[in-house]
């Protein structure tokens, strides 16, 4: 199972301290998750500086995991969707430019 964060998502939600943990709580998700095919999985952790809400997709017929959002819990998305598919051409830019971390985990889901 791999776990895939956009570099430039990384930095956008300053989040570089805390990659490799929100790295687990996806696998650990992700490995209890009934999802089929393709999912948006939104999820919230309590973190040191306090409570998050994580967003990602799980695509289980590949095995990986695409980190989305990560953002304190009380921090409101005005316009979830503009927000959503904003971050996804990110995404889908850094896959085509080979710029992204890649966390793997021996275990399927």
């Amino acid at each position: 199972m791999r776990i895939i964060f956009s570099k430039a998502l990384v930095k956008r939600e300053n989040m570089e301290n805390d990659i490799y943990n929100i790295a687990k709580i996806a696998y650990e998700y992700a490995s209890n998750s009934p999802a089929e095919s393709i999912e948006l999985i939104k999820i919230y952790v309590t973190t040191k500086t306090g409570e998050r809400k994580i967003a990602f997709f799980i695509n289980t017929n590949k095995n990986d995991i695409f980190f989305l959002l990560y953002r304190s819990r009380d921090k409101a998305i005005a316009d979830f969707k503009r927000q959503l598919m904003c971050y996804l051409g990110i995404l889908k830019f850094s896959l085509r430019s080979n710029w992204f971390y890649i966390f793997e985990f021996d275990h399927d889901f």
